[in-house]
């Protein structure tokens, strides 16, 4: 069985591989990717798929469908294809869809008169987090995957592997600001203050490094703006992340400790802004084996 769709793969390589050199060339951010969606919805309508566009509240997604005949598993493959901001496809999701249709297309092609079985692929927009959708948390929200017997991803990399650990993530966007009277009480300028209270946050970070469980991460980084006015603001990225959602509560409860003692000391606001909730992933064993 294995050999049949290797083989098929093998003879529609080209064209999978002339889909990721397209994708890779268009290098859409999250939520606009308008054209990577549509070559791989077209590729799959063109072998058999009945095709729905802009589902699950997103614009760019889509969900394609094959069933063999009724009665046997229905098995969801999941395509992601977003760039990374001013990088392009650094993170390799110009492969991810077309490794995705791939494998559909030589599953139907060989088994599709010998087993029961539905196929369905969706589309899903928006992994990285640049649309600020929640990608695939909205099409959760939406009723997407309710169909889908199990659900399967790939991702580019050096070598193959079997993941059995994604962690849950909480992505939050903090504005440090003061007022100009504050500034002129404290003989400081508005930016270096500001600076001061998130160099201090970011200390407090790595301090807490130290007393985090090992499957734990918080991630930050610095926005540049060149906003040169009086009032502007330091804006500052974070992610915290864990393997257990009880525990990145907690964590969640010091992370935000550590931005408002910083805030406290320099008499700064942090305004805090939450993203969309991440939960981690639910391995099947039994299948990854």
């Amino acid at each position: 069985m294995k050999e049949k769709i290797f083989l098929h793969i093998d003879k529609i390589s080209k064209e999978l591989i002339n889909l990721s050199d397209t994708i890779f060339n268009f290098s859409e951010v999250g939520c606009q990717e308008f054209q990577s969606s549509e070559v791989l919805s077209k590729y799959l309508e063109k072998n058999g798929f009945k095709v729905q566009l802009g589902i699950g509240g997103h614009k760019t997604s889509f969900r394609a469908e094959y069933e063999s005949f009724p009665g046997g598993p229905s098995i969801g493959l999941l395509c992601e294809y977003d760039a990374l901001f001013g990088i392009g496809h650094a993170c390799g999701h110009n492969m991810q869809g077309p490794c995705a249709v791939g494998a559909a297309i030589a599953i139907i092609n060989t088994l599709s008169d010998k087993y029961p079985f539905k196929i369905v692929v969706y589309g899903c927009p928006d992994e990285e987090g640049y649309g600020q959708s929640g990608g695939k948390i909205k099409m959760i929200e939406n009723g997407c995957f309710n169909d889908i017997d199990i659900a399967m991803i790939m991702h580019g990399g050096t070598e193959t592997t079997t993941d059995l650990k994604t962690l849950a993530a909480m992505h939050y966007k903090i504005a440090f600001s003061s007022s100009k009277k504050d500034s002129e009480y404290f003989n400081k300028n508005l930016t270096e203050r500001e600076i001061d209270t998130m160099l201090i946050s970011f200390l407090g970070i790595e301090f807490l490094r130290e007393h985090m469980v090992d499957d734990a991460r918080i991630h930050y980084t610095y926005l540049f703006n060149n906003n040169t006015d009086i009032n502007q603001k330091i804006i500052t990225d974070f992610i915290v992340r864990s393997k257990n959602l009880i525990y990145l509560e907690d964590l969640k409860k010091r992370f935000k400790n550590i931005i408002n003692g910083a805030s406290l000391a320099f008499s700064t606001s942090a305004d805090i802004t939450e993203g969309k909730q991440y939960a981690p992933k639910i391995p099947i064993t039994a299948l990854v084996d």
